[in-house]
C-alpha cells in the first residue's frame, strides 16, 4: 500500500473517531496531525524509533500569560497523532477575556 493511500486511511479513521466522540457529546474537537523525522535517514534511523515515548500537548496561554497543559497525546510508530479536546477546554479558553 502506498504511505499516500495509508495516511488518508489513518486520517479518516481519526476524523470518523473524532465526530463520533463529539457526536456522544464527549470530544468537541479532535487535533490530528503527522510528526516527520527529517534526520531519520540520514542517521541510518528508522522513524519510528525516533517517535518512540514522544507525545504531543496542546497548550493554552491563561489569563497570567502562562501556557497550562490541556491534552496530550503519545504519537504512534508512524508520526500520526490524534489530541482529543474537551468541550469545556475550549469554551473556557475562547470566552475568557
Amino acid at each position: 500500500m502506498a504511505p499516500e493511500r495509508m495516511l488518508l486511511g489513518v486520517c479518516a479513521v481519526l476524523m470518523v473517531v473524532g465526530v463520533t466522540n463529539a457526536a456522544e457529546g464527549q470530544v468537541a474537537s479532535v487535533v490530528v496531525g503527522l510528526a516527520r523525522c527529517a534526520d531519520s535517514t540520514r542517521k541510518n534511523m528508522k522513524a519510528e524509533a525516533g517517535f518512540k515515548g514522544l507525545q504531543v500537548a496542546i497548550k493554552c496561554k491563561n489569563s497570567n500569560g502562562e501556557y497550562e497543559t490541556k491534552a496530550v497525546s503519545e504519537i504512534q510508530s508512524s508520526g500520526a497523532f490524534s489530541v482529543p479536546l474537551a468541550a469545556a477546554v475550549l469554551w473556557l479558553h475562547w470566552s475568557s477575556p
